[in-house]
């Protein structure tokens, strides 16, 4: 961005040198004092488009933070009213789903894995996979 700012500025040290310049030698350019008077003109716009600019960024940025205000106070009132739905329907109905609150299941109960069958006294694999 400083970038940008810097450009606007060397744009506008660029306009103000050129109509330095020619005022200084307006004897020698009679011709060209109507156009000068006009980049004066348009200069001052210019300043005035930048003024407006740099207030609508603050205004733009004031007005962020104050959405983000009323959208984190509107997740809290969404939540308080999430919590009396769950309160007054209970917590496993399945009507829940329609105010998007996930009803509460029992858990499965996992079961165990089965335990590797335990080597037989004096046969060991080695041996059942030679005879």
């Amino acid at each position: 961005m400083a970038k940008l700012n810097t450009a606007f500025a060397n744009e506008i040290e660029d306009l103000e040198s050129l109509i330095t310049a020619t005022e200084e030698h307006q004897e020698i350019l009679p011709t060209c004092i109507p156009h000068r008077q006009a980049l004066v003109e348009q200069l001052g716009k210019i300043r005035e488009g930048k003024a407006l600019r740099d207030s609508l960024t603050a205004s733009r940025q004031k007005a962020t933070q104050d959405l983000q205000a009323l959208l984190s106070e509107g997740r809290q009132r969404a939540r308080r009213l999430r919590g009396a739905i769950q309160a007054d329907l209970g917590l496993k109905t399945e009507q829940l789903v329609q105010f998007g609150i996930a009803p509460q299941h029992k858990r499965r109960r996992t079961k165990t894995p089965l335990k590797a069958p335990g080597r037989r006294s004096g046969a060991s694999l080695f041996d059942l996979t030679m005879s």
